[in-house]
């Protein structure tokens, strides 16, 4: 009988969350959201690849006595069939967890290549460089402090795919637990404890379960929770655990108050994203309050699609749903303060896309991408330098050119970012005369762009004031407006009836690197005014963390 229970359960964690997957389809289809394709190249992948077949090396054939790879595969196959209106997180090879973050982009690399091109066009500074805009995942790498010194240490990349061993339940929203053989009696009694009371000792929390103490010598197996719940674990693991993730969405940094101690666990979360035609619902929708439309929002992930008008990298922009499943013990324990998974999960709650994602997080794509399969060749390097250093497999070149472009060459490195400049000596000179700059730099660029071989105190393209577009005409030469990001009021200074540069509250000169602080981001369609023209952050964006994990 006890076997028989653990098999449904097993039933229940492959079927289960497939119900859920169909759920979605039907719920995204309700809000006129398209089908846009199917899953069929995962079908095929649990037809023929290894990772499913036990004599090939993979997944076991039976799990706790089910059978599961027939009944799993026909599901997948029937909710393939009717059409994917969302794609879902899954569990699936090829998406592992990558520190730094930023690894992961497909326009990580081709914003690096494409302003290396640019300098070595610009023949070391005898030409001036054309300084286009940087996307945002590439800027906010390049410029990170840490890493000024950092990359002389290889390997200075993390690739695990620990994670992404079969799961022995379903791939697609995993419910990440496994089954195990606890200490019957010492959880019987802990478990007691933690009805009883309404809160719990430090002394009583500290003796709690653990895996690393788990005693061996029952042959009864009970569902308990994967490592993957537990923060503990997770900030042993990876070293930015606590201030890329947990800090800022457990502790209060961006919500408006911390996240209830019970609810401070990991664990599985079933999350959706698809794409949409802007164009076609524009009269709705508006980016970060700017007025001019995309011509089409494009959200899939990694996608080299990139909103020039809005601002909007779509690399980052991930406008999808994040479900969750809520429950606590009493005296406001988690869920995972026992081993043994209680029916004690009540709730669930839907999240926006920013949310804690959890690590390891990926979506099920189509098929599987070249930077994958170079993440995959760099995770088994411990120097791209070195004498030892090899070549990617063929095709997968670029990306190693790209990181050698971003390791080895200063000039690279300050391309558009002058170290020396003084900015608040160019914002007491030009602050209120913003527009006279900007014309000077259009006539003589020579004398007022930097470029890391001419030495002078000129802006790097990022710190330059930068060109705001409005799609209404103004005859004001300038005006004050409201600042929204830093109270009070700021000046637009007009260069024409439709562009405009911005000095904030703060008597500080906008920049290239930063949001319109005139446009109001926390309201759809409002604002007034424009959008900018160049890759900005879109809004209090720059305080985002927790950087989307592919």
């Amino acid at each position: 009988r006890v076997n028989i229970l653990t098999q449904m359960q097993t039933r229940v964690s492959f079927l289960g969350p497939l119900i859920g997957f169909a759920a979605a389809q039907q719920a995204a289809k309700a809000n006129g959201i398209q089908s846009l394709g199917s899953l069929s190249y995962y079908v095929e992948l649990l037809e023929n690849n290894g990772r499913y077949r036990e004599e090939a090396g993979g997944a076991p054939r039976y799990v706790n006595g089910y059978d599961w790879r027939l009944p799993y595969m026909e599901f997948v196959r029937t909710i393939s069939s009717n059409g994917i209106a969302v794609y879902p997180n899954a569990r699936v090879y090829g998406s592992p967890v990558v520190y730094p973050p930023e690894l992961k982009s497909e326009n990580f690399y081709s914003d690096i290549l494409a302003h290396a091109a640019e300098i070595e066009k610009a023949n070391g500074g005898a030409v001036p460089f054309p300084q286009k805009s940087w996307k945002d995942t590439t800027l906010r790498f390049v410029y990170k402090d840490q890493w000024k010194s950092s990359f002389k240490n290889e390997p200075w990349w993390d690739i695990d795919y620990s994670y992404l061993k079969f799961p022995g339940e379903s791939e697609i929203f995993s419910l990440e637990v496994t089954t195990d053989t606890p200490d019957l009696q010492g959880v019987t009694e802990k478990t007691d404890k933690i009805m009883e009371q309404k809160s719990l000792s430090a002394a009583l929390r500290a003796s709690l379960y653990t895996r690393d103490t788990l005693p061996q010598n029952l042959d009864m197996d009970f569902f308990v929770y994967e490592e993957s719940w537990y923060p503990s674990i997770l900030r042993r693991r990876y070293k930015d655990y606590d201030s890329e993730h947990y800090d800022f969405w457990f502790t209060g940094t961006t919500l408006r108050k911390p996240v209830k101690p019970q609810y401070r666990y990991e664990g599985p979360a079933a999350y959706v994203e698809t794409y949409a035609d802007v164009g076609r619902v524009s009269s709705l929708f508006r980016i970060s309050g700017q007025r001019r439309y995309m011509n089409e929002l494009h959200t899939r992930v990694g996608s080299r699609r990139t909103a020039t008008e809005s601002g909007v990298d779509m690399a980052e922009y991930r406008p999808g749903t994040i479900a969750k499943a809520l429950g606590e013990l009493n005296g406001n324990e988690p869920p995972t303060a026992l081993p043994l998974i209680m029916p004690v999960f009540k709730e669930v709650s839907i999240m926006p896309t920013y949310m804690p994602i959890p690590y390891g997080f990926g979506v099920l794509r189509p098929r599987r991408n070249v930077i994958e399969e170079f993440l995959s060749w760099l995770s088994q390097q411990r120097s791209i330098t070195g004498p030892d250093a090899s070549m990617p497999p063929a095709g997968l070149e670029n990306y190693l050119m790209a990181l050698l472009y971003l390791i080895q060459d200063e000039t690279f490195r300050y391309y558009g970012w002058n170290p020396a400049f003084d900015a608040d000596a160019f914002n007491a000179e030009w602050r209120n005369k913003p527009v006279e700059w900007h014309n000077a730099r259009v006539r003589v660029p020579s004398q007022y762009q930097y470029n890391p071989k001419n030495g002078k105190n000129l802006p790097g393209y990022l710190q330059e004031p930068q060109i705001f577009y409005s799609s209404a005409d103004s005859k004001q030469k300038q005006e004050t407006v409201k600042d929204y990001i830093n109270g009070g009021y700021a000046t637009r200074y007009y260069v024409d009836k439709n562009t405009y540069i911005v000095v904030d509250s703060r008597n500080r000169i906008v920049t290239n690197y930063d949001p319109d602080p005139t446009l109001d981001y926390t309201s759809i369609g409002g604002g007034g005014g424009g959008g900018s023209g160049f890759g900005t952050h879109g809004g209090k964006y720059d305080a985002q963390k927790g950087p989307a994990r592919l």
